[in-house]
């Protein structure tokens, strides 16, 4: 998948994606969110989107525990990033430290000189 992903971006190209942590904890999720409530104009809305977002979690933990997604280390992600030829490679923790926002750039082509 990154292979292709390097294969079609144009040099110069930027790809962001992100990751969950390994063993995400989705209640910090929850917690960090438990304060929207009072700032939405929908606060039903608001509930139900966030007991689903709870559900979804769960069920990606259960999953995960039965293999059939691999949350990897960060470090291994650079690696694979790296040694595809991806430069610029950056991280960070996103919402509630249980993802990170990758951003990695594929190389601009030099220009040659005629001499």
């Amino acid at each position: 998948m990154l292979a292709e992903t390097y294969r079609l971006l144009r040099p110069g190209g930027r790809f962001i994606f992100s990751v969950n942590v390994p063993n995400p904890k989705w209640s910090r999720v929850a917690l960090a969110s438990v304060f929207g409530v009072l700032r939405a104009d929908r606060r039903i809305r608001y509930i139900k989107r966030a007991w689903q977002m709870w559900l979804y979690g769960r069920w990606l933990k259960r999953e995960a525990r039965r293999g059939r997604f691999h949350y990897l280390p960060i470090g291994t992600i650079v690696d694979k990033l790296h040694a595809l030829g991806f430069t610029a490679v950056e991280h960070r923790l996103s919402y509630a430290r249980q993802a990170f926002l990758v951003r990695c750039q594929k190389e601009a082509l030099a220009l040659r000189m005629a001499v």
